[in-house]
């Protein structure tokens, strides 16, 4: 807001728009909000005063403005609802067989899917593989080829017991590529929610997938509104970040970039109360360390990840690993450990293997 007070008349200009004005003949304050006519960088501030009532001579002016700037930026952002009858029902990943405590169908479960086809198509990724719009249920179809499914529950490209798998979208992009040449868009991690970072992606044009808190939803985090941010949610009537359900807070992100070189990526699923630590080549390690019970982050293309859209499952992935051996050692408090698996995705097919 801006408050002018005069003797005996005013006019306050903002960038040559008249903003206030009182024309009473007494001496008084007035205010207002002029956000509006604020724009980022320099703004030119006017004032007219006048002495209707003559007398004095004199003239002074005390400037008093408060602009609190409300930054405001935009990505365009197509909004697409897991509940849309064209793909709601159809069959989410493993649908029965990942005992889902959500459902079995995109509708009850495909927040993290519909949002990854919002981020895909912003950045240009319009038509899948196969020539179809990427549109959730595109997706889905492309993520739950080459499924393997256990007692627990079906791993495929795409999934891992429900739980998307974020690098699933280069080898998306990268088929897209190769035949319509849209953009190749790499997962370049995320780990918890960080408003700066989001807000600095954001700017480079870098739409953000977030996670609200205390809850196993999805959504597109798609512009800035001043102190919050607005968002493209596939399931609720939300559009910014600040409501009642998710108090301008979030608790994890997942991020993306597009690229130019192909992919090369390891990712490591582990379902808890299992962990995974990985030691590079160089020595260095990311994942969980036995011996100090704590989370180590040393390398720095890593991310070590949970989803829980069904139960909680350990995502390690280390993007443009070194050439040589990978370690990969499981740990877990169970007593009988069951296989899990290990995924690596390069710039030729994905390969996925089961260790123990």
């Amino acid at each position: 807001p801006t408050r002018r007070s005069s003797d005996l008349d005013g006019e306050v200009f903002i960038n040559g728009q008249s903003v206030l004005k009182s024309t009473d003949g007494v001496v008084g304050f007035s205010e207002g909000e002029v956000g509006k006519y604020l724009r980022k960088g320099e703004n030119t501030i006017e004032l007219m005063v006048f002495d209707t009532y003559g007398v004095c001579q004199s003239a002074a002016v005390y400037l008093e403005v408060k602009i609190p700037f409300a930054e405001k930026y935009d990505l365009n952002i197509p909004l697409m609802k897991q509940s849309t009858l064209t793909w709601a029902p159809q069959q989410y990943a493993g649908g029965l067989l990942d005992k889902l405590g959500c459902g079995i169908a995109i509708g009850d479960c495909g927040c993290a899917l519909s949002s990854i086809a919002m981020m895909l198509s912003f950045h240009g990724v319009i038509k899948g593989p196969d020539g179809f719009n990427t549109t959730p249920d595109v997706l889905n179809e492309y993520f739950s080829r080459n499924q393997v499914c256990d007692d627990v529950g079906c791993v495929s490209d795409g999934y891992v017991y429900g739980n998307v798998v974020w690098g699933a979208v280069h080898q998306y992009t990268k088929k897209a590529h190769e035949r319509y040449g849209s953009s190749k868009v790499m997962f370049i991690g995320g780990g918890r929610y960080n408003k700066e970072t989001v807000a600095a992606d954001i700017k480079s044009d870098k739409p953000v997938i977030l996670r609200a808190l205390g809850k196993s939803h999805w959504f597109v985090a798609s512009g800035i509104d001043g102190p919050t941010l607005t968002i493209k949610d596939p399931l609720f009537d939300w559009s910014i970040l600040d409501n009642t359900d998710y108090k301008n807070e979030a608790s994890e992100m997942r991020r993306f970039t597009k690229v130019n070189s192909d992919f090369s990526a390891i990712e490591v699923f582990v379902k808890a109360p299992g962990h995974v630590l990985i030691t590079a080549p160089d020595g260095k390690r990311l994942g969980y360390d036995a011996s100090t019970k704590t989370i180590v982050s040393e390398i720095s293309s890593g991310s070590y990840l949970e989803d829980d859209i069904s139960i909680v499952v350990r995502h390690a992935i280390i993007q443009t690993p070194l050439k040589g051996d990978y370690e990969i050692q499981y740990f877990s408090t169970e007593e009988e450990v069951k296989p899990h698996y290990v995924v690596f995705r390069t710039n030729r097919a994905a390969d996925r293997k089961s260790v123990v």
